[in-house]
């Protein structure tokens, strides 16, 4: 009994010593293996949606023409679904 209580702090500390290495070995593979110029594509898509998106909300507070905020609203819709388009 009194073995099982000096094994769980150690079976703690092995655990997370798993799952700090898994997620520096993630990050690392995501810094070899994913190439700069697709993300420096999604940042700026990312970006580019953001200011879109404050547009969109100035235009609807400002009471701007209906097709304008539509128009606005359709692009930002395409951008959202070409970004997603780029995680698969």
């Amino acid at each position: 009994s009194e073995s099982h209580l000096l094994e769980a702090p150690q079976f703690a500390i092995e655990r997370c010593s798993e799952i700090v290495l898994g997620i520096v070995s993630a990050v690392l593979a995501d810094l070899l293996f994913s190439p700069r110029s697709i993300k420096q594509d999604i940042d700026r898509a990312v970006d580019q949606l953001l200011v879109a998106q404050y547009r969109l909300m100035q235009m609807c507070i400002s009471n701007a023409d209906k097709e304008d905020i539509d128009r606005a609203w359709s692009n930002l819709v395409k951008s959202t679904t070409a970004l997603d388009g780029m995680r698969n």
